[in-house]
């Protein structure tokens, strides 16, 4: 049996993850539950009494829905392709400090790693795969995107394997490549911070003029199209207080129906101090306000860390399960560390793809230590309710967060607790 309680308005939510069960209780049955999970068997069986068939405390416990098990040998039929370090914003906050490269993939790695995950999926006889492209940005590299998109196109012919794909865009396109996105790939996660004015203080272009003119010509033909997209905002200590205006922004600008808000955390460009991250309380506060108002246009906003609906021992792919190639040819497990130069990079990187064999050489054992970044392997997370949805949370965040010289560093677990238990408020029924 696995229960928390957690405190609510002088009663107490009593929470089954494995049997999806949310009850609210008083001090006494929280005592109960406590005394149950140390081992006792009488408190055991009075709270089998006291719930009676509300929850079944001997059903069989379940496995996480998204369980991240030791990986087997790496014969990927997913790949995220960074085919550049190049990018055509100079974003005040960027992790990547995208632009400071001009550094990109090969041709021959390009063809050549696609012709793996073919190869893959043929071997297990898949008959899907899928591809996301990012970077950088592909619009640093358009002429390459699309000979990548026309390349995968044509295997997919060949082969009758079936090709999926996305791409991470800042939107900053002509209208020509806009309608050529809207055409080639299967969906997209537009960045924009909202208004102009806020926008425009932190996604500026290379030369420091704004990018928003041509982010919101990108969106409006995304909805006039019927394009298939969510928008990311990244929220600083600058903007927080203005979450449920850049809400109510989105969602009078774009049709897209689900918009993520997360706090900036101060990696790469963000280091400097220029820009500051959100104070944890203050995100929390402004988020709700923001939810509320994509609530009432019919949206939702979403946070990586707050996930009910997600039963899982990681937090992401990162931990033995993805495939990241970057422009040099390294295979990393996450999207946040795609440098070889990363502090990081020792955790995350296990491999290259080998130009000369055109195939991919990887050092399992690194790869299999991935696993240690699991919820089970967190000891500070055991007595936690969240512990099955945000699942010990971003490990590149948590890694960095533990080894920088600074603390100004948002509290996620904070925001991961709060922004949970609402969603377990909201199960119950109660505001």
């Amino acid at each position: 049996m696995e229960v928390f309680t957690i405190p609510h308005q002088g009663q107490h939510i009593v929470y089954f993850p494995f049997r999806h069960t949310v009850l609210l209780g008083n001090a006494a049955l929280a005592n109960l539950v406590g005394q149950a999970n140390k081992g006792d068997v009488s408190a055991l069986q009075r709270l089998r009494d006291t719930l009676g068939d509300k929850c079944d405390v001997d059903e069989p416990r379940e496995d996480p829905l998204c369980v991240c098990q030791q990986p087997g040998p790496f014969q990927p039929t997913t790949v995220s392709l960074f085919l550049t370090e190049d990018c055509t914003l100079r974003c005040k906050y960027c992790y990547a400090r995208g632009g400071k490269s001009r550094e990109t993939m090969p041709w021959d790695m390009v063809t050549g790693v696609i012709d793996r995950i073919f190869d893959n999926a043929a071997a297990a006889r898949r008959k899907l795969i899928a591809v996301n492209f990012h970077g950088g940005d592909p619009g640093a590299v358009w002429p390459l995107f699309m000979r990548a998109r026309d390349y995968l196109r044509d295997k997919e012919r060949d082969l009758g394997i079936h090709v999926m794909t996305s791409v991470g865009t800042n939107g900053v396109l002509d209208q020509a490549q806009r309608f050529w996105l809207t055409e080639n790939i299967d969906s997209a996660t537009l960045s924009v911070d909202g208004p102009p004015a806020i926008h425009d203080s932190y996604r500026i272009l290379p030369d420091g003029s704004p990018s928003s003119g041509l982010v919101m010509k990108t969106m409006e033909h995304f909805d006039q199209v019927k394009f298939r997209y969510a928008m990311r905002s990244t929220i600083t200590a600058e903007s927080v207080s203005r979450m449920d205006e850049i809400a109510h922004f989105l969602c009078t600008n774009s049709a897209a129906k689900r918009i993520q808000m997360e706090p900036m955390f101060p990696r790469g460009r963000a280091e400097s101090g220029d820009v500051r991250a959100p104070d944890a309380h203050e995100f929390i506060d402004n988020f709700r306000k923001a939810r509320n108002v994509a609530a009432g246009f019919g949206r939702t906003l979403s946070y990586s860390g707050a996930r009910l609906d997600v039963l899982t021992n990681v937090f992401c792919k990162a931990c033995g399960d993805s495939a990241v190639v970057t422009p040099s040819g390294d295979i990393t497990s996450c999207y946040e560390v795609a440098d070889a130069k990363d502090p990081l990079a020792p955790v995350f990187f296990f491999g290259r793809y080998d130009l000369q064999t055109r195939s991919f050489a990887v050092d399992e054992q690194r790869r299999a230590r991935l696993f240690d970044l699991s919820v089970l392997d967190k000891p500070r997370c055991q007595d936690c309710f969240c512990k099955w949805h945000c699942a010990g949370d971003c490990p590149a965040k948590v890694l960095h967060a533990e080894s920088a010289a600074t603390r100004d560093l948002p509290d996620r677990c904070l925001i991961n607790r709060e922004l949970t238990k609402d969603q377990l408020v909201a199960a119950l029924g109660r505001d």
